[in-house]
């Protein structure tokens, strides 16, 4: 094994089946001598993220205005080794030029690029593909099993429940002012769900800080980004 170069995968063995636990990339090794005199390696590994994480830029980056958004990810992602990804569909591109400074992290831009087009930071699943997904809300999310009072309960010795809504917020505005674009972009968004315990139906209206950002993608991206 090299480890300075081989990755391992983790897979979870249950009822004689295997289930993928990731792809990872070894960062320090000790080794151990048990006392059996058996050799052994203390390993200490991160998932393909850290790939990216060490990656720097080394020279200033431009790039046009114009620039697909995904096309400059993929590129990024693959210059840090990266082949397997998988992402969700978007055109996007650049609304001005940009520029970033030579040793800037390549994972703060590729993340800085993910949140202009209102798409989660970057992550890897299980079988280590790098996943670009569009954010999704959980109120849209599927659900896969419902715990109902009663059933299959656990009692648990000193538990404690807390309910707080000293720091809650339900309307939230984000914005972007840059001398880039003709004028402002502001969207809002506004939680008035009756079944949330803190919406603006039960405790009022509460803004948040105002999120201010130097990019978007377009004024949609902007929505989705506040939504």
């Amino acid at each position: 094994v090299d480890l300075a170069k081989d990755h391992i995968g983790v897979q979870l063995r249950q009822d004689g089946e295997f289930q993928n636990c990731g792809e990872f990339v070894v960062t320090t090794c000790r080794e151990e001598w048990d006392s059996s005199k058996r050799h052994l390696w203390n390993i200490e590994s991160y998932d393909l993220g850290y790939l990216v994480k060490r990656n720097r830029r080394e020279e200033r980056m431009s790039v046009e205005k114009g620039s697909s958004y995904m096309e400059l990810i993929h590129n990024l992602l693959s210059q840090c080794g990266i082949i397997k990804i998988i992402a969700d569909p978007c055109n996007d591109v650049l609304q001005t030029d940009r520029d970033w400074e030579l040793g800037t992290g390549t994972l703060d831009i590729v993340n800085e690029l993910l949140k202009e087009i209102a798409f989660d930071s970057l992550w890897f699943d299980a079988d280590g593909n790098a996943r670009i997904q569009r954010h999704r809300s959980i109120l849209d999310a599927r659900v896969d099993h419902v715990y109902q009072k009663g059933q299959g309960s656990i009692v648990h010795q000193e538990c404690s429940s807390s309910w707080d809504i000293f720091s809650a917020s339900n309307v939230f505005v984000a914005m972007v002012n840059s001398p880039d674009y003709e004028e402002s972009l502001i969207a809002k968004a506004v939680n008035d769900e009756r079944n949330s315990e803190v919406s603006t139906v039960n405790i009022g209206r509460i803004m948040a800080q105002p999120i201010r950002l130097d990019n978007i993608a377009s004024e949609r991206a902007l929505q989705d980004y506040v939504d």
